[in-house]
């Protein structure tokens, strides 16, 4: 779970970075000297008739690029603004494919863990075959040769042993299950027939307990 938990990092960290990458550069604000005092900085009358008219077109011409900054500057801010939902929309459609990856990655991780699950049931089902083919040959050794005896005994204490091994599989089997049921709801089908299947390992081992008894007490018929 925390992979995934890494992964959701990873692509919010990355939705961030593209949105610093792609902000707009704010524009300087425009600061303007503060005009002084007219009176102060105007010459006498007879200064302003010696000023010469190349002068005078210098003034005008700072003037009239003073008045003209703010309105370049202005434009150069609107499409910058104008582009700010496209970078969103563009966000929020990566989100949305990194939850689906995310999502995705869970899914699969899901039906990994089922597999895993029921080639482990089947490994154990071959497992209980097995033992049922060796009850089979040790009752077919308690009628052929009773001078056997302790040497089946051993056989059913190793069976025993076995048994009580799967029901250890199986009491783990059920709480796995159990931890599937609670973390998805919609795996239902699936866990419904893994639960049928660990019933019918309990059935078989309690056959196989049955088939102890039974051999234990013809074992003890005979000593008798």
């Amino acid at each position: 779970m925390s992979k995934f938990l890494d992964q959701i990092k990873q692509v919010e960290a990355e939705r961030e970075r593209k949105r610093l990458k792609n902000k707009p550069p704010q524009p300087a604000p425009v600061t303007r000297a503060p005009q002084e005092n007219n009176d102060a900085l105007t010459p006498d009358s007879q200064t302003l008739t010696q000023e010469s008219p190349t002068v005078i077109a210098k003034n005008a011409a700072s003037t009239n690029n003073d008045t003209a900054r703010p309105e370049k500057e202005q434009s150069n801010i609107t499409p910058a603004l104008t582009k700010a939902p496209a970078r969103q929309a563009v966000g929020f459609m990566v989100g949305l494919i990194g939850l689906s990856l995310c999502l995705a990655a869970l899914a699969a991780v899901f039906y990994q863990e089922h597999a895993k699950l029921i080639t482990t049931a089947k490994a154990y089902s071959i497992a209980i075959e097995n033992l049922e083919k060796d009850m089979s040959r040790v009752k077919t050794t308690l009628l052929e040769d009773e001078d056997k005896t302790s040497g089946i005994e051993l056989k059913v204490q190793t069976l025993n042993s076995e048994i009580d091994k799967l029901s250890q599989v199986a009491n783990g089997m059920a709480t796995q299950i159990s931890a599937l049921e609670s973390a998805k709801d919609n795996q239902q089908t699936t866990i419904e027939a893994l639960l049928k299947e660990k019933d019918g390992f309990m059935n078989k081992i309690a056959a196989l307990q049955a088939g102890l008894e039974s051999l234990k007490e013809t074992n003890n018929k005979k000593g008798q």
